[in-house]
């Protein structure tokens, strides 16, 4: 607007120039599309020297933004020529009122002619820094350099139209360089630099402590209605927080770098290479084409990722958005690298390796070590791929399963084991004959399970899970396993073979095993186990002769009985020899609260080692914390633990109908641990 000014005091000029010294216009108000200037003044003095004076001064401005940053002008320039052809000004002032401005003071120069038009602006304090402007034109041709340094960001947020950011240090530094032909623009580049930056937006959600950086990005006009672009930016210190994910600079520079083309006419941004580089953490690299404008922008991408830290990887990109979900607790260590490629927002093809894996829970629900493996997979129909899982060490709650690999068929959506495995597990084998994992778009995730257990230590069993020892070993069939929506469950009965019966388990599911309260439902029959084998070195005592029994409608929470009904007895079949020991028979009296101990210590029968016995039994209803106890049968006073038979021969009763669960695992722990006691 300026300039346009001084064009028309030219005018004026080539009419008056040999009878007057000095020019003066004013004008009350100058009204644009921009927005509308006040009192606007000009006045050129010495109009017949070398060197002229000019001032211009503009009271009021109320300009569109962004130009309403300025609020008035005033312009001195003491060397001003005027020729026939051009107009300059060496070394000018100006007192440019603004709100953003720490000091209304600046220095420029320009010149004007036919062929070329230059203006500088130098020395402009602000936003707590400098800024310096120099604009070029020649012909059809004009570029523009704009400067600035030390700026504390008030200025940028407001050119960016944002406000919800609140800054407590750092500055910035930037340089734009951009060029163009008429009203096009042909090349732009950008150089920023940020120095101890800290600020947060209003919720917290965003935020960055201490961040030093440079960036750089360059883009280039083809003519085409194309652009060539190319970036980079380094951190070198600092922290940066994104919510849930808090990111901290490392001792070597993260870099990121990427170029492409972006075409306007068909709204596409190729971005023909990038890569990220988080020095000894990881690397990422790729390609990618998006669809601007467009719901679903993401049309192709491939990827590649090295991660050479899987723990210090997990750990800021992954673990924040473990909280509150069942993997809370989880961690990795070992070595990934991944391949990718997507297509319209999916992934269609997956090619994955790892390393020394290790996975680990804070809550010991699962731990795994030693891990190797690849993992191929794509989404074309048809396409079989083959991947494996290899491990040293595998632990599920507190069961460690020995070494394994498993070879699987992976397909579309769909997993299939290729042959049969078997894994060492205490001192026997799980043997897996049938393994798939299915998924279709509309539903969760189904795993089907299928094998059996052989020899497995039943020592080392109740050992693992801190149960009273018990001696033999467990071999079985595990019918059909299905498992969708965190919900386990048994398609049959499974059988287990032990102490020369079977332990028969039916409608067992299992809900939320990976959480904090796993809930197990199931049905059991025991039939005619070996007493002999079940107590040959068992705390509890010695007993001869056969067990059968029932757990009906068992519940537990976190591994916890809640409720059940349970009997376990001599069954009515049952022609084997009954013997019991003394031991057992105070161990089972002190269960009833019988009075079988007294006897033994004042009576004969203390001289005796075992007793003959035609029937025992014993059952519980749990309910609400409390066991309501039953025997074989009623006595006069409770009810019979083990009823007598033979010689000699021995009554167990119990009178206490009903216990606290809770003192009841106390007895039965205390019995576990009790040594073998002599009756005198």
């Amino acid at each position: 607007m300026p300039r346009l000014t001084v064009l028309a005091a030219l005018l004026l000029l080539s009419f008056a120039a040999g009878a007057v010294e000095s020019l003066k216009i004013s004008v009350g108000r100058i009204s644009t599309e921009q927005g509308r200037l006040h009192d606007v003044e000009l006045s050129l003095n010495g109009l017949h020297a070398v060197r002229q004076q000019l001032h211009l001064s503009i009271a009021r401005m109320e300009l569109a933004q962004p130009y309403d940053l300025l609020k008035a002008i005033d312009i001195q320039c003491p060397e001003f020529a005027l020729e026939q052809n051009s107009l300059e000004c060496r070394s000018g002032h100006a007192e440019i009122q603004s709100r953003w401005l720490d000091a209304p003071d600046a220095s420029f120069s320009f010149a004007f002619d036919r062929q070329r038009s230059e203006v500088h602006l130098d020395d402009l304090e602000l936003d707590g820094g400098s800024l310096a402007v120099t604009a070029l034109t020649q012909q059809q041709r004009w570029q523009i350099d704009l400067r600035a340094e030390r700026l504390q960001g008030r200025i940028v947020r407001r050119l960016l139209k944002t406000q919800d950011f609140v800054q407590s240090s750092g500055r910035y530094n930037f340089q734009v360089k951009a060029d163009g032909v008429k009203q096009d623009l042909r090349n732009i580049g950008l150089i920023l630099t940020l120095r101890d930056l800290s600020l947060q937006n209003e919720d917290g959600t965003l935020a960055s402590e201490a961040l030093s950086a440079k960036a750089y990005f360059e883009a280039n006009g083809r003519g085409d209605d194309a652009w060539r672009w190319q970036g980079s930016m380094r951190i070198d210190q600092g922290a940066v927080y994104a919510d849930p994910v808090f990111w901290e600079a490392p001792e070597l520079p993260a870099q990121m770098t990427a170029s492409g083309l972006l075409q306007k006419a068909k709204q596409r941004l190729l971005v023909k290479n990038f890569k990220i580089d988080h020095p000894g953490v990881f690397s990422v690299e790729g390609d990618a084409q998006i669809l601007l404008e467009n719901s679903s922008p993401l049309r192709q991408a491939r990827i590649f990722l090295r991660a050479d830290d899987l723990e210090a990887l997990t750990a800021t990109w992954l673990t924040p958005y473990f909280v509150a979900t069942e993997l809370e607790g989880i961690g990795f260590t070992g070595k990934l690298t991944i391949a990718a490629d997507l297509h319209r927002q999916a992934l269609s093809r997956l090619k994955a390796d790892f390393s020394h894996l290790a996975v680990n829970d804070q809550d010991s629900r699962f731990s795994l070590s030693g891990g190797e493996g690849a993992i191929r997979w794509s989404a074309e129909n048809g396409s079989d791929n083959h991947s494996s899982i290899a491990w040293q060490g595998l632990q599920v709650y507190q069961l460690p399963v020995g070494p394994g690999r498993i070879t699987l068929l992976t397909r579309d959506r769909e997993a299939v084991l290729l042959q049969p495995v078997s894994i060492p597990f205490l001192g026997g084998r799980i043997e897996i004959g049938h393994f798939a994992w299915q998924h279709d778009t509309t539903q969760q995730p189904r795993i089907e399970f299928r094998g059996g257990l052989v020899d497995v230590s039943l020592e080392r069993l109740t050992e693992a899970l801190d149960w009273p020892s018990l001696s033999g070993s467990i071999s079985g069939q595990i019918p059909a396993v299905t498992y969708r929506d965190d919900r386990l469950q048994l398609g049959g009965q499974l059988k287990i073979q032990m102490f020369g019966g079977e332990i028969r388990i039916d409608d067992l599911v299992l809900v939320g095993m990976f959480s904090d309260l796993p809930q197990l439902y199931a049905d059991v029959v025991i039939d005619h186990l070996d007493l002999q084998a079940l107590t040959r070195k068992f705390a509890f005592g010695s007993m001869q002769g056969r067990l059968s029994g029932f757990i009906r409608d068992l519940y537990l929470e976190d591994w916890r009985p809640v409720s059940f009904y349970a009997w376990l007895g001599t069954p009515d079949d049952d022609d084997s020899r009954h013997r019991i020991s003394q031991k057992a028979v105070q161990n089972l009296a002190s269960i009833g609260g019988g009075g079988a101990a007294d006897i033994l210590s004042r009576g004969f029968l203390r001289f005796f080692d075992e007793f003959g016995y035609d029937r025992l039994g014993i059952g519980c209803y749990l309910h609400r914390g409390v066991c309501q106890l039953m025997g074989v049968e009623a006595a006069d006073q409770g009810y019979y633990i083990v009823k007598g038979g033979g010689l000699p021969r021995i009554d167990v009763i119990g009178y206490n109908a009903r216990i606290d669960w809770q003192v009841l695992l106390t007895r039965l722990a205390r019995i576990g641990t009790t040594t073998d006691s002599v009756v005198e």
